[in-house]
């Protein structure tokens, strides 16, 4: 079960009350804020969940949240609710990453369902930054010379080719390498790969340290 919360952004106290008892009579957590000021005064450093956002409120619009959400660096996924939208309107908060866009009167049923998934999404993506630090961490443990061999190999070069690029012995190339599955803690390099895949699927990939160059 996911535990983070689902926050409701909306200056209609009565929508309020019953999107929060509907999500938590079924194991959701909610918080409900009436004006996005609220909301962000309460916004604390790691903050995940998922947004559900009326569009139009007195204080601050949907939008404006939005745009104050990117710039402080947060990526929670927002649902915003509007009684009209038109298609730029819609397109506008799809480009600036809302993960849907729904009509008032609003399908509680429906809204939990999007709400979920923008949940399963986030946290996924929570998670895939976790391991990403976690890579990064082991990364920096890699001498220049360990970094080296390991941007080769990932390129597909055999420990005899690297030997060659980099003027050392084969058996030194057996012998970082076996280091470097070590320190970052996989038993082989396709297994080491298939993280690095995985990891470039969300937006991460890997190369030289900062400032250095492999020659190939």
């Amino acid at each position: 079960m996911i535990d983070s919360p689902v926050f409701l952004i909306d200056d209609d106290s009565e929508f309020r009350k019953a999107a929060s008892s509907f999500f938590v009579s079924r194991g959701v957590k909610t918080e409900g804020f009436h004006s996005a000021t609220s909301f962000l005064d309460s916004l604390r450093p790691g903050t995940g969940g998922c947004i559900i956002l009326d569009m139009k409120m007195p204080d601050m619009s949907g939008f404006d949240l939005q745009e104050k959400l990117i710039a402080r660096g947060f990526r929670i996924p927002i649902i915003f609710l509007t009684a009209y939208a038109d298609v730029p309107t819609i397109v506008r908060a799809m480009k600036y990453g809302a993960y849907d866009f729904l009509l008032k009167p609003v399908d509680m049923k429906l809204l939990f369902e999007q709400a979920m998934f923008a949940l399963e999404m986030n946290e996924h993506r929570r998670n895939c930054e976790k391991q990403k630090e976690a890579l990064r961490t082991r990364l920096r443990t890699l001498t220049e010379r360990e970094h080296d061999i390991l941007s080769l190999a990932l390129s597909g070069k055999s420990n005899k080719e690297i030997s060659q690029v980099l003027g050392i012995s084969h058996r030194t190339v057996e012998t970082h390498r076996s280091h470097i599955l070590v320190k970052i803690g996989v038993n082989n390099l396709l297994e080491l790969a298939h993280i690095f895949i995985e990891l470039e699927s969300y937006g991460v990939s890997y190369g030289a340290p900062p400032g250095k160059k492999v020659t190939n």
